[in-house]
This record gives structure tokens, C-alpha cells and sequence, in this order.
């Protein structure tokens, strides 16, 4: 139980939970790594994202900070530096980061730790056909069976 509610079987079991091999569930550093990956992977400037972001940002009513502040270059610079653990990018900002890098590897190092991973629509999709092609696969050879078992 947890919050009086029944676990799912979502994260580690409590027999996990006691190992100490586990994953740091502190997404800091991974994502910070990721973030910079991600402008390096954008082959764009960190200006030209700075200015991208605040224009996304502006579209939304979203300010960094309060007081209609904008994200600025040296916000940008804290909030992918390792040794800067205390200058975190605001969860909100996080979409506007992958939209204007065009890059998952922030999201998926947040959730790394948890095995999961984000993933495109069209990877989805490919992922969803693989599941419905097994399934008919399994049918066709299912029907079969039965159809020699009954003498077709």
C-alpha cells in the first residue's frame, strides 16, 4: 500500500527497493548530461535556443523566474552545468527545451532510472503494428492447430 493505495506493479518491488545496486533515482546529472547532448545533437546555438525558447515561451505566457523574465544565455549555462546541481531547468520549460532541440534524451534520462523510455508517434505506431502482426501471426498458427485437430 502506499497513499492507502494498492501499489501497481509500475517502479521496483519492495525486494528491489532494499538492493543497493538500484539506479540513483536523482535524474540531475542525467539530465543535465542530456541536455547537452541534445544542443550539441541540435547543431543549434545556445543563443539561437535561448531565443527560441523565449518566442515559445512568450506564445504560452510562461516567464522564467516570475517578473517577465526570459530565459537568458547564463540561465541556459547553469541549467546544463554538472557542477551547478542547484539551477535546475523548470519542469514547464522542459517541453520548450526538447521542442526547440527536437530531442527526446532529456525526457528519456529522466525516466531512464524507471527502465522506460519516450519514444516518436511514428515509432509507436511501428511498435503497435509489431504487437498486432505477432498476435495474427500467433492466430494463423493457433487456427491451423485446430483445424487439424478437427480433421480440415
Amino acid at each position: 500500500m502506499f497513499n492507502g493505495k494498492k501499489q501497481s506493479s509500475f517502479g521496483p518491488s519492495s525486494n528491489q527497493l532494499e538492493s543497493t545496486t538500484l539506479p540513483s533515482l536523482d535524474p540531475i546529472i542525467r539530465l543535465k548530461i542530456a541536455m547537452k547532448k541534445a544542443i550539441s545533437d541540435s547543431q543549434l546555438s545556445r543563443e539561437k535556443i535561448v531565443s527560441d525558447m523565449n518566442v515559445l515561451a512568450a506564445q504560452e505566457g510562461m516567464t522564467c523566474g516570475g517578473k517577465g523574465q526570459k530565459v537568458s544565455l547564463s540561465i541556459l549555462d547553469k541549467w546544463i552545468s554538472v557542477s551547478s546541481a542547484t539551477h535546475v531547468i523548470p519542469l514547464r520549460f522542459l517541453p520548450l527545451f526538447c521542442h526547440v532541440t527536437n530531442s527526446f534524451l532529456p525526457f528519456n534520462a529522466l525516466i531512464s532510472s524507471l527502465n522506460a523510455e519516450v519514444i516518436a508517434e511514428e515509432e509507436r505506431k511501428l511498435l503497435e503494428w509489431a504487437k498486432v502482426e505477432i498476435t495474427r501471426k500467433k492466430l494463423k498458427r493457433d487456427s491451423k492447430k485446430l483445424a487439424q485437430e478437427v480433421g480440415l
